[in-house]
C-alpha cells in the first residue's frame, strides 16, 4: 500500500482529548483512499473498533458492529460512521476484506454521509500501530512513563484468539464526537442496544437544547 501525497501527521485541531489522531492514509473496503483524521474523524461522531478476520470468529466484533448498526439506522437522521480497522494488513487483503466487509452487513459504498456509514479498513502496519497508539493509551502516552504498556501488534498476531481479544484495543471500541472532544469506550462484549445508547447520547451530546419557559417569582410555598 503506497501512502497517499500530501499525507501528513495530524496536528492542531486533531485530538482525542488532546491527543493526536494521525491523518494517516488507509483504504476501505470498496477501494476507496482516505485521509483517516481529516476525511473519516474530524467533526464525525464514530465507532472504531480494531479487529482481524482471523479474530473476528473469537470476538464477534464485527457480528456486535451489525447489530448496532440495525439499531441506529431505525433513525433515518443518524450520521454515526463506523470504522473497523483491521490490525492485520498482511493476511486481511483487499479481496479478503471486501468480502468479510460484505458478509457483516457493510457491502457497497457506505462512507461519511451515506447509507449504512461502515468501513473497513487497512492501512501500512506502521499506521495501524500509530492508530492504536492514538486511541488507547500506552507508556509512551502515559501520564507515568511507567505505567502500562498496550501490546504492541506483532504481540497481538502470536497471540491465540482467546488470548489477544482481551487486550484493550481488540476489547473495546472507541466512540466519541470529534467535533467536542468527547470520547469514550465500550466492551465489544456489551449488549448492542447498550452500545447504540451510548452512540445516541454521543450523537444529541453537542445537539441545541430547546429554551423553555420558567415560572417567574418565587417558588410556591409547601404547606404541610
Amino acid at each position: 500500500m503506497t501512502r497517499m501525497q500530501g499525507t501528513t501527521p495530524a496536528t492542531g485541531q486533531a485530538r482525542l482529548n488532546r491527543r493526536a489522531i494521525p491523518n494517516v492514509p488507509v483504504v476501505s473496503h470498496d477501494g476507496r483512499e482516505w485521509s483517516f483524521y481529516d476525511d473519516l474523524i474530524r467533526d464525525q461522531v464514530v465507532l472504531v473498533a480494531f479487529m482481524s478476520i482471523g479474530h473476528d470468529a473469537e470476538s464477534n466484533c464485527s457480528a456486535k458492529m451489525a447489530d448496532v448498526r440495525k439499531l441506529l439506522d431505525r433513525d433515518p437522521s443518524d450520521t454515526t460512521l463506523f470504522l473497523s480497522i483491521t490490525v492485520d494488513p498482511g493476511a486481511d487483503g483487499a479481496l479478503g476484506l471486501a468480502n468479510h466487509a460484505g458478509r457483516s452487513g457493510a457491502g457497497g459504498f457506505c462512507g461519511p454521509g451515506e447509507a449504512g456509514r461502515w468501513l473497513f479498513l487497512r492501512a501500512n502496519p506502521g499506521d495501524v500501530d500509530l492508530l492504536r497508539a492514538a486511541f488507547y493509551v500506552h507508556r509512551s502516552l502515559a501520564p507515568v512513563p511507567t505505567g502500562p504498556k498496550m501490546i504492541t501488534r506483532s504481540e497481538l498476531l502470536r497471540m491465540p484468539p482467546e488470548r489477544a481479544v482481551m487486550d484493550c484495543s481488540m476489547g473495546l471500541m472507541r466512540y466519541g464526537n470529534e467535533a467536542l472532544d468527547v470520547w469514550g469506550a465500550a466492551p465489544v462484549r456489551a449488549s448492542a442496544p447498550d452500545i447504540a445508547a451510548r452512540l445516541t447520547w454521543m450523537r444529541d451530546a453537542g445537539a441545541p437544547r430547546p429554551r423553555t419557559r420558567r415560572r417567574a417569582g418565587p417558588f410556591p410555598a409547601v404547606l404541610s
